[in-house]
């Protein structure tokens, strides 16, 4: 009887989750995740410039713990100076890019905090969305002049999972980028 139930829900209930992982050549990174695994590229329009944004990503009908998108966008912020000895200080720039996400899907930040990853400037955050219905957590971390924005988008019933962190922390940077 249970079987036949969970044969009847449509979902590979025993199933393992499938992750990808993702080798990018230039830049030198690689990310797992659950799913076919996609690219895209799209330019972006912003107060600081223009950039070609890259994207990839995996929509997760495999994953059962209500994420459903996995994403790292990236890109060359060129045209800004993130030497030591600039005015300018990274941790602002990607508060500021955490801004424009919330801004872009009307969110709530919960928490935000500033960390290092190989010793390079890292934002992590927490924010809901849609009436309070989603919820995504992500990472923003800048290496040289390159911005990578690591984001799971999930329910905000489920938003609290070991996938979420299993993916925004198996971000690698090859060859000591």
């Amino acid at each position: 009887m249970l079987m036949a139930f969970l044969f009847l829900m449509g979902k590979p209930v025993f199933a393992q989750v499938k992750w990808q992982t993702f080798d990018s050549k230039e830049p030198s990174f690689s990310v797992s995740m659950p799913g076919t695994v996609r690219l895209m590229e799209k330019g972006v329009s912003t107060p600081t410039g223009e950039f070609l944004v890259h994207t990839v990503y995996a929509e997760s009908s495999v994953d059962s713990t209500g994420n459903f998108l996995y994403l790292v966008n990236y890109f060359e912020a060129d045209d800004i100076d993130f030497t030591p000895d600039s005015s300018f200080n990274a941790y602002i720039f990607l508060e500021d890019f955490l801004e424009n996400i919330k801004a872009q899907v009307d969110g709530t930040i919960l928490y935000s905090h500033r960390d290092q990853f190989d010793q390079n400037p890292v934002l992590e955050y927490r924010l809901n969305y849609r009436d309070d219905l989603l919820a995504m957590k992500g990472r923003i971390i800048q290496v040289g002049q390159t911005i990578y924005s690591l984001q799971v988008f999930s329910d905000k019933k489920n938003s609290l999972n070991r996938n979420m962190d299993s993916f925004l922390h198996s971000f690698r940077l090859i060859n000591g980028e």
